[in-house]
């Protein structure tokens, strides 16, 4: 099963730094580059999503899944779009203890890692965020197919 993790960074520079130290340790950890996202909560509500650059003919799914991942996470309670965000999220196992730990860690101009990691890389990934005083929300996701949660996640 996969896990997603996110760590809430109050400084652009630690976040792309932990994201460089994630990318180094792709060959002792089993993460691929498109399971490492940097988002930017800003000011204003809207979310910036920097993630690892991939080539591959995964990269437009990756980069569409992480934007709408983070879109729903991110996104503001109490209006009409954001109604049915709750069983969406829930779909591929984020809950509302999740969002409400994410909201606290990632407050509004401040940076979070979020990584996607098997039990393999779990306790690395959190060993390693840990090591650059993360504040880390975790959650086990439902399945490990990233076109399936996309599919839910989209309402699909």
């Amino acid at each position: 099963m996969s896990e997603l993790i996110v760590a809430g960074f109050d400084d652009a520079h630690t976040a792309y730094l932990v994201r460089g130290a994630l990318a180094r340790m792709q060959d002792e950890i089993p993460i691929e580059g498109h399971g490492v996202a940097v988002v930017h909560r800003r000011e204003s509500g809207t979310v910036a999503i920097r993630e690892a650059i991939d080539l591959s003919s995964e990269g437009e799914l990756s980069e569409a899944f992480w934007k709408t991942l983070m879109g729903l996470v991110f996104s503001p309670s109490g209006t009409d779009s954001a109604r049915d965000v709750p069983e969406r999220l829930a779909a591929i196992g984020i809950d509302a203890t999740f969002l409400a730990g994410v909201s606290r860690r990632v407050r509004p101009d401040t940076l979070a890692v979020a990584v996607i990691a098997d039990e393999a890389a779990r306790d690395r990934v959190i060993g390693i965020l840990q090591g650059f005083r993360a504040e880390i929300t975790r959650t086990r996701l439902i399945g490990d197919d990233r076109k399936q949660w996309m599919d839910r996640l989209s309402g699909d």
